[in-house]
């Protein structure tokens, strides 16, 4: 599997399919990043279906549970459209398309990402490389475990000469959403007169992007020495500008 990536990623030509549960990264094999980095749709993948019981894995819920085939399958179809035509400028047609699966997602998603690349953009082969196994492909090794930290889960894998492990592959609930939910319950906290509806995905990753850092030790230390400096630091507060409306963001330092 690894050995027929090398081979191929010479070519340029060559498209790379990464359809996560909430970005989707696109681009040509043998260029150091993606071309276009978006929201994958939600029509997609629901990810409001969390149930405590189950294991993680069947948390990541396909819309509809992938009950309606035609209607994915339309989404799936006008979103990689979206992307071939007006991000990439690309005619997919006769080309190869590498697509990175998902081990823990449903074989029938992947099965219909490949009637749809077959059927409506004419491709001429898709190869499915197990998404986590790419980080070693950058190594140059073929033997070694991967962690992932995704926004659904942190998926732990080991592999063997380019072969995943499934049976001890380990899914964490430490994520992006988990992250995303905490700072949501803090800005309803912080700004009282603003429903927890007001905070959307995209206004938590900007806020996300512009305030959430990983302090270094001596920083924490320097935070965290006395009462009197927590107090200090947790008074500050600062606003993001949103559609006309202030945000207020508490700082919040953690160990």
């Amino acid at each position: 599997c690894m050995d027929r990536f090398r081979i191929l990623s010479a070519d340029k030509a060559t498209i790379l399919l990464d359809i996560g549960s909430k970005l989707s990264k696109i681009g040509f094999i043998g260029e150091n990043s993606p071309r276009v980095i978006c929201y994958t749709p939600s029509a997609l993948f629901s990810l409001d279906t969390f149930v405590e019981d189950k294991p993680i894995n069947t948390q990541i819920a396909l819309a509809s549970a992938l009950s309606d085939d035609k209607s994915v399958e339309r989404r799936l179809e006008d979103f990689l459209q979206q992307i071939f035509y007006r991000e990439l400028m690309v005619n997919s047609k006769d080309k190869a398309v590498f697509v990175c699966e998902n081990i823990s997602l449903p074989r029938k998603f992947y099965e219909l990402v490949a009637k749809v690349l077959f059927t409506k953009f004419l491709v001429a082969k898709i190869f499915f490389v197990p998404a986590l196994s790419l980080p070693l492909y950058l190594t140059g090794l073929q033997t070694g475990i991967v962690v992932e930290c995704g926004f659904v889960c942190t998926q732990i894998a080991p592999f063997y000469e380019g072969f995943p492990l499934t049976r001890a592959l380990k899914n964490v609930r430490a994520s992006g959403a988990a992250l995303t939910e905490k700072l949501r319950e803090l800005l309803v906290e912080d700004n009282p007169d603003k429903k927890p509806s007001f905070f959307l995905q995209r206004l938590l990753d900007e806020i996300e992007a512009k305030y959430i850092t990983v302090p270094t030790r001596r920083q924490i230390d320097e935070y965290m020495k006395d009462e009197a400096t927590i107090q200090e630091m947790r008074a500050k507060v600062y606003e993001y500008h949103s559609s006309g409306k202030a945000v207020k963001v508490r700082l919040n330092i953690r160990p």
